[in-house]
């Protein structure tokens, strides 16, 4: 994980700067390989998990109730679809979870089932799907570049609900989709979510953390980023588990 001497910031997960490099800047596309998971030698019931069953946050939330400066009124826009895909994807999560506790994206994301790591995926699938919109997000004329040169996004844990909107955020391969993923992966940092890091990043490095250190992975806030956005539209297999 990557620090300043000055501040601990919470890094773009995907493009982050790390101590092992990240991988180049690419449409992310967070479902890919989930609905054909298998599980081995478990005999699964398939359930249907429609994101229209998860409660959205309110139309309501427009531009005018949004706390932001130095963005464009188009920029804000865009802002507020982010965010309000990004609680709907955390509001399904939350549902997910109350419903499948140890279903199949669970164990992708945060390995075999353990009390603790369920309460912080819970904890923060609830809170990001209200905070976000509470939050100040800040237009960036310039932010301080990972080592691919490349960053969405950044929070400082000193600076609680200010979120810093960076140019590359702007970027036409920066797809709403992207955008949602970043906003949830840096949120995961604020104190006032869950006050993650980044232990690992990338999508196979995260499922590795799951699968070897559960504990690891439910700090991790890559995990959760993709744990959340998976949920809506996918094919959820509960595991019959004596867990």
């Amino acid at each position: 994980m990557s620090l300043t001497t000055t501040f601990k910031i919470c890094l773009l997960a995907v493009f982050l700067t790390s101590v092992k490099g990240s991988p180049p800047l690419k449409p992310f596309n967070p479902s890919v390989g989930i609905a054909n998971d298998a599980v081995d030698d478990a005999k699964t019931q398939e359930e249907i998990f429609s994101f229209k069953d998860a409660k959205a946050p309110s139309g309501a939330f427009t531009l005018s109730k949004l706390n932001y400066t130095g963005c464009a009124p188009d920029q804000g826009e865009e802002i507020v679809n982010t965010i309000k895909k990004a609680q709907s994807h955390a509001s399904a999560a939350r549902k997910l979870l109350g419903t499948y506790p140890k279903g199949l994206l669970y164990t992708r994301w945060f390995g075999k089932f353990n009390p603790t790591v369920y309460g912080y995926a819970l904890q923060s699938s609830s809170r990001l799907s209200k905070l976000p919109a509470q939050w100040q997000y800040k237009c960036q004329s310039e932010c301080p570049k990972g080592r691919d040169n490349t960053r969405l996004s950044y929070i400082r844990v000193q600076q609680p609900n200010i979120f810093n909107v960076c140019p590359d955020f702007w970027l036409t391969n920066s797809t709403l989709d992207m955008r949602v993923f970043n906003l949830i992966q840096e949120g995961a940092c604020f104190i006032e979510v869950l006050g993650a890091s980044y232990i690992e990043h990338g999508r196979n490095e995260s499922m590795k953390l799951a699968a070897a250190n559960p504990i690891g992975a439910g700090m991790n806030s890559d995990n959760h980023a993709f744990f959340i956005t998976s949920v809506p539209g996918e094919r959820i297999q509960k595991i019959k588990s004596s867990l």
